[in-house]
C-alpha cells in the first residue's frame, strides 16, 4: 500500500525538445530526415506575404509600373481608366472609395497586367471588406484574386493543354502560397517574425499534382535578390532541362512551377522540400499547417512523395488504409452523390416521396 502511494515520478522534459506551437525543425522520426513545420497560421496571411513578394520583385516602385492597356489606335480598353491610374499611384485608397465607382471598375480589372494587380492586391491586403457595405469592394478584391491567380500561372507555368482553365487559379494560389511561406519562415516578413526558423529552407517545393496526369508539382523559389521583370530568362532548373518535354518552361524571376512525371523523380541534385499539407478548415477560416521534409541526395524524394499520398489517404479515411474511388468507401459515396442527384425536390408540406428502388 506505501508503494501505491508512492507518487511516480516525473520524466524531466528533453531541454532540445521544441513546443509544436511555431514553425521549428524537428527530425523524422521513420526517415532521420529534418523537418520545418509551420501551422497555426492562417492561409490567406501566408498568400499576402506571397503577393507582397512578388510586388517587391516585379513592381517594386509605383513609377516604374507599365502603362494601362490601350487599343490599336491609341485609345484605352478600360472604360475606368481615370479611377485606376489613382489607385495605382496612391492618390485613393480602395477602403475609402465609393462603392459606385468600385463596382463601375470591376469590369476592366481583365485588362490589368501582373504588375498592377500585386500593387492593388498589396495595398489592400490588410482591409477585410466583409461588412454588408462593402459588398462592392468585396467584389473587387475577389475578381482581383481570381485574376491574379490566373495571371501567376500563365508566368511561373507553361499553359498545357492537360491542365484544365478552372485549374489555373490553384496553380496560381499554390504558387503564393510556397512563396509566402518561405518568406515567413526565412524571416523576411518582420510581422511573421514569431514563425520564422533558423534553419536552412530549400529552393526547391515539391507537392502532390492536381493534375491527375502528373505525379507531383515542383516549385523553384525566387532569389532574394532578384529584381527582374516579367519576361526575362530565368536560371538553370533542376530536373535538368533534357526532361520531358512535356514538362513547362523556363519562367521569369526564377520562380517556377513545373510538372514532373514518375521517372522525374530520381533528378534532383540539391535539396528538395516535401510538402505535407495537414491544413484545416475551409474559405477565409482556412488554418496552413505545412510540414516540409528536407530529402537530400542521393535520398530518393519518390520515397518521401509516397508516403505523403498513403498519409493524405488515411486521413481521408479517418482510420487507415486507402480512400481511392475503387476503394469500398470511395464506391458508396459515389453511390451516395448519384442517389442525391436524382433525390425528388422537398415539397412545402414536408412530405418527402420515398427514394426510387435500385
Amino acid at each position: 500500500l506505501a508503494q501505491a502511494q508512492k507518487p511516480m515520478e516525473e520524466v524531466p522534459k528533453s531541454p532540445t525538445q521544441p513546443l509544436r506551437l511555431r514553425a521549428q525543425t524537428e527530425p523524422s522520426q521513420l526517415r532521420g530526415r529534418p523537418r520545418v513545420i509551420l501551422e497555426e497560421i492562417g492561409e490567406a496571411r501566408v498568400a499576402k506575404y506571397g503577393v507582397r513578394v512578388l510586388r517587391r520583385r516585379f513592381a517594386p516602385e509605383v513609377g516604374e509600373l507599365p502603362p494601362l492597356a490601350q487599343r490599336p489606335n491609341g485609345t484605352s480598353k478600360l472604360l475606368a481608366k481615370s479611377f485606376f491610374e489613382r489607385l495605382l499611384s496612391q492618390q485613393i485608397e480602395l477602403q475609402t472609395s465609393l462603392s459606385a465607382d468600385v463596382a463601375a471598375a470591376q469590369w476592366d480589372i481583365r485588362h490589368l497586367c501582373l504588375e498592377h494587380l500585386l500593387t492593388i492586391r498589396d495595398d489592400a491586403a490588410d482591409f477585410n471588406p466583409n461588412s454588408q457595405s462593402h459588398e462592392a469592394h468585396n467584389s473587387f478584391l475577389t475578381t482581383i484574386d481570381q485574376r491574379l491567380r490566373d495571371l501567376c500561372c500563365q508566368k511561373f507555368l507553361e499553359p498545357l493543354p492537360e491542365v484544365p482553365q478552372a485549374m489555373r487559379p490553384g496553380l496560381g494560389h499554390i504558387a503564393l502560397l510556397v512563396q509566402g511561406a518561405a518568406a515567413v519562415l526565412t524571416g523576411q516578413e518582420p510581422e511573421a517574425s514569431s514563425f520564422a526558423t533558423s534553419q536552412t529552407v530549400p529552393k526547391l517545393w515539391l507537392l502532390r499534382s492536381p493534375v491527375p496526369s502528373y505525379r507531383a508539382l515542383l516549385v523553384r523559389l525566387a532569389p532574394e535578390d532578384a529584381q527582374l521583370e516579367v519576361g526575362d530568362a530565368s536560371a538553370s532548373t533542376t530536373p535538368s532541362s533534357s526532361s520531358s518535354p512535356r514538362q513547362s518552361r523556363q519562367t521569369s524571376g526564377g520562380l517556377e512551377l513545373r510538372f514532373l512525371l514518375p521517372e522525374d523523380m530520381e533528378e534532383f541534385e540539391e535539396p528538395v522540400g516535401v510538402v505535407w499539407d495537414h491544413s484545416k478548415c475551409l474559405g477565409r477560416d482556412r488554418r496552413l499547417r505545412w510540414e516540409i521534409a528536407t530529402v537530400s541526395p542521393p535520398l530518393s524524394v519518390l520515397e518521401e512523395l509516397q508516403a505523403v499520398e498513403k498519409g493524405s489517404a488515411a486521413s481521408l479515411v479517418g482510420i487507415g488504409g486507402s480512400a481511392g474511388i475503387k476503394s469500398p468507401l470511395g464506391q458508396e459515396l459515389v453511390e451516395c452523390l448519384e442517389r442525391r442527384k436524382t433525390a425528388p425536390v422537398l415539397r412545402p408540406t414536408g412530405l418527402v416521396p420515398p427514394l426510387p428502388a435500385k
